[in-house]
């Protein structure tokens, strides 16, 4: 209890900070901690160059190396921009997070239909959880996993849910699809996780590798018989993000058998191929193996 109280005390000191640290700075910082976690703490740099040697094999040692630097310019990058994000005003993410073709959702609410909207964990994805509320019609559902820390929980909860995002634990999976709403929702689903159990994972060719992926998505559609749209993150420059809506499964294809996760898993090796080092290639991505 004690301790939680005092970690409880510095995070807010440190959010403190970032409060006042304007953006210029910030990515001076990040350098630094870049530099650190990949030549002095070395995170994970085994799990980060076993994943790409394993991804891309006809890569050279150079190539490699570039690719690895880029992964934790990126992840120094998304841990400062997420505790800063729990300082920024709804005005400036709005200008540092924009979505390019919001349209694409509108038609479907003005059907009266749910969607379920797929992304990754290529650039940031707590930024988006934050203000993608903003831009559509839908009331706006995102799914996370809970803090231990009970007073960690609530600050983040509440500061996570300000602009308007539904958020609900991953505890409650079933409510984030299946509560009313006077509305139609949308559901933000990051699928590109390792699935909890492996015995209900649905195993696909990515990066010619088998791998196992959760399989919500296509359970989900299944049941809902509902469109699915493919939310596309770019950084156009540091602290400046543009998404971009994709049809992934159609009005039109509602009732079909769709492979689901194998169209995901297809689209989203292509967008890591573009820009490899945005991906998050810190997680032990292949630790499971189908037998």
């Amino acid at each position: 209890m004690i301790k939680g109280k005092i970690i409880y005390f510095f995070i807010q000191i440190g959010i403190s900070i970032f409060y006042i640290i304007p953006f210029r700075i910030l990515y001076i910082l990040s350098n630094f901690f870049r530099f650190l976690a990949e030549n002095i703490i070395k995170y994970r740099k085994k799990v980060i160059l076993k994943n790409l040697k394993n991804a891309f094999p006809e890569r050279s040692e150079t190539e490699i190396k570039n690719i690895k630097r880029d992964v934790y310019i990126n992840i120094s990058d998304l841990l400062l921009e997420g505790l800063k994000g729990f300082t920024l005003s709804k005005k400036t993410l709005i200008k540092r997070v924009v979505v390019k073709n919001p349209e694409l959702a509108d038609k479907y609410f003005d059907k009266n239909l749910d969607i379920i909207l797929l992304t990754s964990h290529i650039t940031t994805w707590e930024w988006t959880c934050l203000i993608l509320s903003h831009y559509f019609k839908h009331e706006f559902r995102a799914v996370y996993k809970e803090l231990k820390n009970t007073q960690i929980e609530k600050f983040s909860y509440l500061k996570r849910t300000q602009f308007g995002t539904k958020l609900y634990p991953n505890t409650r999976t079933r409510d984030f699809f299946y509560e009313e709403s006077d509305k139609p929702r949308i559901f933000y689903m990051l699928p590109d996780q390792n699935p909890a159990s492996k015995g209900l994972a649905h195993w696909r060719n990515f990066f010619n590798i088998d791998t196992a992926f959760i399989h919500g998505p296509k359970k989900y559609f299944d049941k809902l018989q509902i469109p699915i749209l493919y939310l596309n993150i770019v950084r156009v420059k540091r602290g400046f993000y543009e998404c971009e809506l994709m049809e992934f499964v159609t009005e039109d294809e509602i009732g079909q058998d769709i492979d689901v996760t194998g169209r995901y898993v297809e689209l989203l090796e292509k967008l890591i191929r573009t820009k490899p080092g945005n991906w998050l290639w810190s997680h032990k991505r292949w630790k499971h193996t189908r037998n």
